[in-house]
């Protein structure tokens, strides 16, 4: 199986696709990026675990993933969510604040960050890794209110696309309906 990106919009069955994708092999990892940081996280949590099969392992790998990646062995890895990890990763840059972010600070952030991923990229390329990566789509909506959201989606953005460079398969899930964007079909 090949290194596969799964993108799509909120709600748009990214994940469940993702989960058809792995079901059709024995030996799955499922790489949880979240952090519980109140009642509607833990909700959507427990969500995602009662949908995927208890029979898969869990790793809660919310930060340090090229690390995790490196120590994980199955025969496919499920990756859900890039754009949750992002979201760990730039408050650990900058801070959770509605404020303004400096430039400078902005920046420093931004190249940090896609150093991080192209890392955590090396590893998957270096192992040959089996993984589908569930990530979502977040330049088609409006432009966020605030500096930290409009940080946010430029670097999802960014990151979205390096991924998609060097996934072998892409697919645009929408209301459910996954559309193989590249590779072979």
């Amino acid at each position: 199986m090949p290194f596969t990106l799964v993108t799509g919009g909120a709600r748009s069955g990214k994940s469940t696709f993702a989960q058809q994708i792995a079901e059709h092999f024995c030996d799955v990892g499922y790489i949880a990026t979240a952090v519980v940081t109140d009642d509607e996280m833990r909700r959507r949590v427990r969500l995602h675990q009662q949908n995927r099969p208890a029979a898969w392992t869990t790793y809660e790998c919310p930060y340090n993933l090229a690390a995790c990646l490196q120590t994980i062995d199955h025969a496919v890895l499920l990756l859900d969510c890039v754009t949750v990890y992002l979201t760990n990763a730039l408050i650990k840059q900058v801070g959770d604040s509605e404020n303004s972010i400096p430039i400078p600070k902005q920046i420093a952030a931004e190249q940090a960050i896609l150093e991080e991923m192209q890392g955590i990229l090396d590893v998957i390329l270096q192992r040959r890794l089996n993984i589908v990566m569930v990530t979502n789509e977040v330049g088609q909506g409006l432009v966020p209110a605030y500096p930290l959201g409009r940080l946010y989606r430029d670097i999802a953005g960014r990151v979205n696309q390096l991924l998609g460079k060097h996934a072998d398969e892409v697919y645009l899930v929408s209301c459910g309906i996954p559309l193989q964007i590249k590779g072979a079909k």
